[in-house]
């Protein structure tokens, strides 16, 4: 989402509108912090402990799942029994 605005913010300032995209920086940076954190259970497939969700993250909940017969769905981060070819949370196709 943050890139998106800056993209955004960019070509604002490409066209000439650099106010608008003044503003649209401002709102970027008075809510960086916030755009950033984690919410609700997120932390919970932050394998790493880096703050942010990435395919590293999944690759190691994956790893960590397959020691125990289990596995973690891409999506949605739910353990599923090793076998399941659905995610029992979300319905994903493994």
């Amino acid at each position: 989402m943050i890139k998106e605005l800056i993209m955004i913010a960019n070509r604002l300032d490409e066209l000439g509108l650099t106010k608008e995209a003044n503003i649209i920086d401002d709102i970027v940076s008075k809510n960086m912090n916030k755009l950033a954190e984690l919410v609700g259970d997120q932390h919970k497939i932050d394998a790493n402990k880096d703050g942010e969700i990435t395919a590293e993250d999944f690759e190691m909940l994956q790893e960590n799942s397959a020691a125990y017969g289990k596995k973690s769905c891409p999506k949605c981060g739910a353990e599923n029994d090793a076998d399941a070819a659905v995610c029992h949370n979300c319905g994903h196709l493994f």
